[in-house]
């Protein structure tokens, strides 16, 4: 009794005809028919009800059928965790973030730090995120409003975050402490590209104040922050996240409208963290606990 033939006897029984199950596995129907007929042999009975075209399981080949599943459920566990052990092996975290510039200065730290641990991480846009994590991130970094992230296990990474304008060093606004965005409608607005977490705040900030939206570009940062230092408009951007951001530019916080970033670190909650993953974990929380 060989594996293939097993492969064979379960798409049969799941298709219930031969040439269905012959196109599926790329054979030919007398191939396969002759592969089920060698596998009822070697076990001595019968294992379908033939009629025309169409093989129904008898109670033998009900009885096999189960112990067949249990044979690829264990054979896709032994490769789910012979997996999950490479990945162990490797020492490779991968992190989602929905705000790609907040970042830099943690990835670089810890790598600095644990230059035997491999770290990559990718931009994600609120529209690819559920209620789960994707089984190729260990972790995701994200402002707490970006999503749904109660299914998950978090931990606060800083609450105090707060939105800033982007302008010009020469700027009119450019020496100011702070501003009230309502009174400055007549800017040329740049927000960042849709559907992510910046560009969020940024359209709710516009609309709390009250500004209309119409003719906004939306552009990636390296073309925002071009398009700045060009005097052509002003952006947006956070307290923390500007920390990493072009320092010709000037930030100047928004008080009004009020805002407030909460940047959580999410995890499986199902899944217990390697080692290496607990290490980035604590790095991180420590990370912003002693930069705030």
């Amino acid at each position: 009794m060989e594996l293939q033939q097993l492969r064979y006897f379960k798409c049969v029984a799941e298709t219930g005809r031969i040439n269905a199950a012959a196109k599926a596995l790329y054979i030919s129907p007398p191939a396969l028919s002759a592969s089920i007929a060698r596998l009822e042999k070697d076990l001595g009975c019968t294992l379908f009800d033939r009629s025309n075209n169409a093989v129904t399981l008898n109670r033998n080949g009900e009885i096999f059928r189960k112990y067949v599943d249990q044979v690829f459920s264990a054979l896709d566990a032994a490769e789910t965790e012979l997996a999950q052990a490479a990945e162990a092996e490797r020492k490779h975290i991968c992190v989602a973030v929905t705000t790609s510039n907040l970042w830099i200065g943690l990835i670089c730290a810890f790598s600095l730090e644990y230059p035997q641990i491999t770290l990559s991480y990718t931009t994600m846009k609120l529209s690819q995120l559920g209620r789960n994590l994707s089984p190729k991130y260990h972790f995701l970094m994200a402002e707490e409003n970006d999503f749904d992230g109660s299914a998950l296990a978090s931990e606060v990474l800083f609450d105090d975050d707060r939105p800033v304008l982007m302008v010009h060093p020469e700027h009119p606004l450019a020496n100011e402490p702070s501003i009230d965005l309502s009174a400055h409608a007549e800017e040329n607005f740049i927000l960042p590209t849709a559907d992510l977490s910046l560009h969020k705040m940024a359209a709710e900030l516009l609309d709390a104040a009250g500004i209309s939206k119409k003719n906004l570009y939306e552009y990636t940062y390296m073309v925002r922050r071009s398009a700045v230092m060009r005097r052509q408009g002003v952006s947006f951007s956070t307290l923390y996240t500007s920390r990493n951001e072009d320092p010709n530019l000037r930030y100047i916080p928004i008080e009004k409208p009020t805002c407030r970033w909460t940047q959580r670190i999410y995890w499986d909650k199902s899944r217990t963290l390697s080692p290496e993953e607990q290490l980035f974990r604590q790095f991180a929380v420590d990370y912003f606990r002693n930069n705030a």
